[in-house]
């Protein structure tokens, strides 16, 4: 196995190895480890696990199998989150955080706005100039100044932009996820195959060695 293993890795090379010491501990605990990480139905990964531990034991493989997905909530907790949903979290908290500053600095601009439309009512009330037209164009400018509109879009813009890369991640991750189910499935049947092979070997050999004598 490699020098850095997973604590969970590191268990199930032990346990493997203690039910049959003739495991090929590199090829097990990654076929293993990588089904129990694949997003697919529990039961569909049991069966999968079983086949493997089939090979590797010839009682009780389902308490085993039982075994192995219990060790691995233990150590890992629940599945976490697959590395595309970590990063979609990631750009909706940046951009939530985006958003609020945005309209704090709106809030700001708002009050700077209400006093400088106050002072300047004052300024022409105490020259006698306010009229409706000067009123309506400070209106104007108060709403003008606030942003609201610009922050409405950016908000929207930006809740579109999450979406659509939420569903490009979750896409590609599907897609990543669905290739190596099949990659580790052919590597599953040819190690099938393999043990096949070098059980009949063993088999042919027996039966001449018996016929010799």
């Amino acid at each position: 196995m490699a020098a850095s293993m997973s604590p969970y890795e590191t268990w199930l090379s032990k346990k493997l190895l203690s039910l049959n010491p003739d495991t090929d501990t590199e090829i097990f605990v990654s076929y293993i480890t990588g089904i129990i990480e694949e997003d697919s139905p529990e039961d569909e990964k049991r069966e999968s696990v079983l086949d493997l531990i089939e090979q590797v034991v010839e009682e009780n493989q389902t308490n085993v199998v039982d075994e192995i997905f219990k060790k691995w909530e233990e150590i890992n907790g629940q599945m976490s989150e697959t590395p595309s949903q970590q990063k979609s979290n990631e750009l909706t908290e940046h951009l939530a955080c985006i958003l609020e500053k945005q309209k704090i600095e709106g809030v700001k601009q708002h009050e700077k706005t209400e006093e400088e439309i106050a002072r300047k009512k004052a300024i022409l009330a105490q020259y006698g100039h306010v009229s409706s037209g000067d009123e309506a164009e400070s209106e104007e400018e108060y709403v003008d100044h606030t942003g609201t509109g610009d922050l409405l879009e950016f908000k929207n813009v930006n809740s579109e932009q999450v979406k659509m890369n939420e569903i490009e991640m979750r896409e590609k991750s599907k897609q990543e996820s669905d290739s190596k189910r099949e990659k580790d499935k052919q590597d599953r049947e040819a190690q099938k195959q393999k043990s096949k092979d070098r059980k009949e070997g063993e088999k042919k050999r027996t039966q001449k060695g018996e016929r010799r004598r």
